[in-house]
């Protein structure tokens, strides 16, 4: 089934939509297969041109879209407020808030040089979920319709891999508790709520392409879904009541997810170190448990 916010004419707006990745994907699904106004939302002004030449040339009516520069990381929330009064002022109703703008990038754990790269990256991808969920939320309660809220989470937030991202891991395991507590405060409304949890998605951000030029130019690697797969899997998933949108890629199957899970889950229930995914000591054991799970 089709979830009742998927319908043409209703208002979708979307953070980090400009051109190269998955924000646009569902910006474009939205726009071409529902037919929904789209309000993108991003940092990069070339982003947005280039999201909004992409829209045009799939055939997307120009009264269908529209774009705006956001920064989400600023302290104040006057930016989003700004968008949300503009939103309802125009089109009187928001249907869909898709919270995914992100950043990545390499941290530390510890040490003095760790506190910039922890601030900066919280201050997107925490703060601007916190932000987009002050000043959308309460509107779309009040609106008693069906209405969808999606927050872009990130597998490395289950699962915490060690290695240069300590920051982002961080990151999003606080988006993955929050976006669990939204969606029980908001059981008894007519909003859902999903927390998306990409697999391996080609876009400028897992490219680490420095402008939408170099991500034109950029490769897909084989294992990885674009960012299309990943829209198309988050709408046909939207009217479940699963909350955890976990998508696969074609390089990890959702089975092979799942057990990495309950393994990191059972680090706590039978008293292992933390991360003993990943710990030499536990290897050998780690490997029978896949296999045992998944297979060879």
């Amino acid at each position: 089934m089709v979830h009742a916010v998927l319908k043409p004419g209703n208002v979708a707006v979307i953070t980090g939509a400009g051109f190269g990745g998955i924000g646009f994907a569902v910006a474009s699904t939205l726009a071409s297969r529902f037919s929904m106004h789209v309000v993108l939302a991003d940092i990069s002004r070339d982003a947005l041109d280039e999201a909004e030449k992409q829209l045009v040339a799939q055939g997307v009516p120009e009264d269908r879209f529209e774009t705006t520069v956001l920064d989400v990381s600023v302290p104040s929330s006057k930016g989003f407020f700004e968008l949300a009064d503009h939103v309802y002022q125009k089109h009187g109703h928001v249907d869909f808030l898709h919270l995914n703008a992100g950043v990545g990038g390499p941290s530390k754990s510890y040490g003095a040089d760790m506190l910039e790269a922890f601030q900066k990256i919280m201050a997107v991808n925490l703060r601007g979920v916190l932000s987009g969920s002050a000043t959308f939320v309460e509107r779309m309660v009040a609106q008693d319709s069906p209405a969808a809220v999606i927050i872009t989470g990130s597998k490395q937030g289950m699962t915490n891999p060690p290695g240069t991202g300590a920051a982002y891991n961080a990151s999003k395991a606080a988006v993955k508790s929050y976006a669990e507590s939204l969606a029980h405060d908001l059981l008894s409304t007519r909003v859902t709520v999903k927390l998306l949890i990409p697999g391996w998605v080609h876009s400028r951000l897992s490219s680490r392409s420095a402008t939408v030029a170099d991500f034109a130019q950029a490769q897909k690697p084989a294992g990885a879904w674009t960012g299309e797969q990943c829209a198309e899997e988050l709408c046909s998933r939207l009217d479940n009541d699963e909350f955890y949108v976990l998508c696969p890629d074609n390089e990890t199957s959702e089975q092979l997810d799942h057990a990495r899970w309950m393994w990191n889950a059972e680090d706590i229930t039978k008293k292992r170190p933390a991360l003993s995914r990943w710990n030499p000591a536990y290897e050998a054991e780690f490997k029978k448990y896949i296999e045992d799970k998944v297979g060879k």
